[in-house]
C-alpha cells in the first residue's frame, strides 16, 4: 500500500467475542468519512492497528494516512507540525506544509490527544467545528477534507476530570467512539496471537517450527498483560531469541520468572516486582529494567497520573515519561 499503511482488519488477530464486535463496529465507522473517530483503548491493545483498517476500508483509501503520537513532540513544534507556518511568522519561519495538508483527503490520526497540550487542543476543536484552519503566521484559511481519528490510552472521563482533555473538544470527537479491549479481558486471544508471533518471529530468527509446553501456555493465559498486545509480542520474540538451537520447546526467560508467583497464587509483581539480591549482583540490566519501572508506577499513582506532575517530579520532560510509560507497557488501574 502507498498511503503509509500496514494494515487492515485482515491483520487484526482474534478469536473472542468482544474483540470481533470492536472490528464490526470499525467497519461500520469506516463508510462515515466525514465523522470524527475517537479509539479508546490502553498502551499496547492495537489503536493505530484500528485506525489504518478503517483508513483502508473507506473510500478514501487511495489517500494518505498521516499518524502523528501527540506526546512525542514539543509543545513549541506541535502547532507548526500540525499547522504549517508561513514565511515571517517567527524568526528563522520558512514556509512549511503542516500534517492536516498533508493528509489531503485521507485521514489524520491523532494518537494519544490526551497528551496534547491544552493549548493546542483548542485549535484542533475549531477545525472539527470550521472544517478550516490557518497556518501559524498567516491570516488566509485553509479548507480541511481529511478524516480525523484519535486515540486515547487513558479513560476519556478521567482525562477531563484531570485537565489533560478539554470536555468540548471529547464531545466532538466522539461521534463514534470505539473500545479497544486490553488482552486480559479477552485471555481467549492469547493463545492465536502466540502462535501468530511464533510463526513470525520463528522466520525472523531462522529458528524451526516450536510447539509452545503446556507450562508456557499456562503462563501466557496466567499473566495479566498490563503491556497488552505489545507485551505479548516482546515476550514470545524474547524467548525464541533465547531458545537453545536445538531445542524443541520454549525456554522461560529468566526476566519472566516473577509470572510463577502469580501463578501459584503468590503476590502480584507486575507492577512491583524485583530481583532477589542473588539477582541483583547477577544481573544488573534486570535490576534496573524493574527499579526504574517501579520508580514510574509510584510517581505516576502518587500524582494520579497526571503526566505533568509526574514528570516534574522525577525530573525529566512529559515526552520522556509519555515514552517510558509506553516502554514499560504503563497503564492505569
Amino acid at each position: 500500500m502507498n498511503n503509509n499503511t500496514r494494515y487492515t482488519f485482515s491483520s487484526i488477530i482474534c478469536n473472542s467475542d468482544i474483540m470481533r464486535a470492536a472490528i464490526q463496529k470499525a467497519k461500520k465507522a469506516a463508510s462515515f468519512t466525514l465523522l470524527p473517530i475517537l479509539i479508546y483503548g490502553e498502551t499496547g491493545t492495537g489503536k493505530e492497528l484500528f485506525a489504518q483498517s478503517i483508513h483502508n476500508a473507506s473510500a478514501n483509501k487511495s489517500h494518505p494516512f498521516i499518524a502523528v503520537n501527540c506526546a512525542a513532540i514539543p509543545e513549541t513544534l506541535l502547532e507548526i507540525t500540525l499547522f504549517g507556518s508561513v514565511r515571517g511568522a517567527f524568526t528563522d519561519a520558512v514556509n512549511a506544509t503542516g500534517l492536516f495538508e498533508q493528509a489531503g483527503s485521507g485521514t489524520i490520526f491523532l494518537d494519544e490527544i490526551n497528551s496534547m497540550p491544552m493549548s493546542i487542543q483548542p485549535k484542533i476543536l475549531r477545525v472539527i467545528q470550521e472544517k478550516s484552519f490557518r497556518k501559524l503566521g498567516s491570516s488566509s484559511e485553509i479548507a480541511v477534507n481529511c478524516r480525523i481519528i484519535a486515540s486515547m490510552n487513558r479513560p476519556p472521563l478521567d482525562c477531563i476530570a484531570n485537565n489533560t482533555l478539554r470536555e468540548d473538544l471529547f464531545y466532538r470527537l466522539s461521534a463514534i467512539t470505539i473500545e479497544v479491549p486490553p488482552l486480559r479481558e479477552r485471555k481467549e486471544d492469547i493463545e492465536t496471537l502466540a502462535n501468530y508471533f511464533i510463526q513470525k518471529y520463528s522466520a525472523t530468527y531462522e529458528v524451526a517450527p516450536i510447539v509452545m509446553p503446556p507450562k508456557y501456555l499456562e503462563m501466557l493465559r496466567k499473566h495479566s498483560w498490563p503491556g497488552n498486545v505489545r507485551e505479548l509480542q516482546n515476550t514470545i520474540e524474547s524467548s525464541l531469541v533465547m531458545l537453545e538451537p536445538s531445542s524443541g520447546s520454549f525456554p522461560t526467560p529468566d526476566i519472566f520468572t516473577h509470572y510463577d508467583a502469580e501463578m501459584s497464587g503468590g503476590p502480584s509483581t507486575t507492577d512491583n516486582f524485583l530481583p532477589s539480591e542473588e539477582t541483583k549482583v547477577a544481573n544488573l540490566k534486570d535490576t534496573l529494567f524493574f527499579t526504574e519501572k517501579q520508580m514510574l508506577v509510584t510517581a505516576l499513582n502518587k500524582y494520579s497520573w497526571n503526566i505533568s506532575n509526574a514528570a516534574k517530579a522525577l525530573g525529566i520532560s512529559r515526552s520522556n515519561l509519555q515514552y517510558k510509560i509506553e516502554k514499560f507497557g504503563l497503564s492505569r488501574k
